[in-house]
């Protein structure tokens, strides 16, 4: 797509596609409906990255690309553990459910977090 349009068109439709799959279907509370915008945020999100990629190997000196892309790929990563923890927020903001003591510590799936969602609905 960005050899039709160019770089900078092709990142510009992928953050408005990110905005609006956050909306619709991401405003849709099930669980069809997140595993959509979930796959489709991704999609935007790989399509942003490969234009950074494609940015800074262009752009930054030979000497420094290595450190560069360890650093750009570590606050990507990051990030997208932040939004795995936040995601499995409870709606309320009272507690994480991945937090919950049946599950003694231990890292949750999607599937595990929408679970014990349903859990905590249900005790509260």
């Amino acid at each position: 797509m960005s050899a039709r349009v160019g770089l900078r068109a092709t990142m510009i439709i992928c953050l408005v596609a990110s905005a609006v799959f956050q909306v619709m279907p991401g405003a849709i509370y099930t669980w069809a409906t997140q595993m959509v915008a979930a796959f489709l945020l991704g999609l935007t999100a790989q399509g942003i990255k490969i234009g950074v990629d494609t940015l800074v190997q262009a752009h930054v000196a030979d000497e420094f690309k290595g450190r560069v892309f360890v650093l750009y790929d570590m606050i990507f990563n990051v990030a997208l553990v932040a939004a795995v923890g936040d995601r499995c927020r409870d709606p309320a903001g009272e507690r994480q459910v991945c937090d919950d003591p049946d599950h003694h510590g231990r890292l949750l799936s999607a599937d595990q977090c929408w679970g014990s969602r349903s859990s905590v609905a249900a005790s509260a």
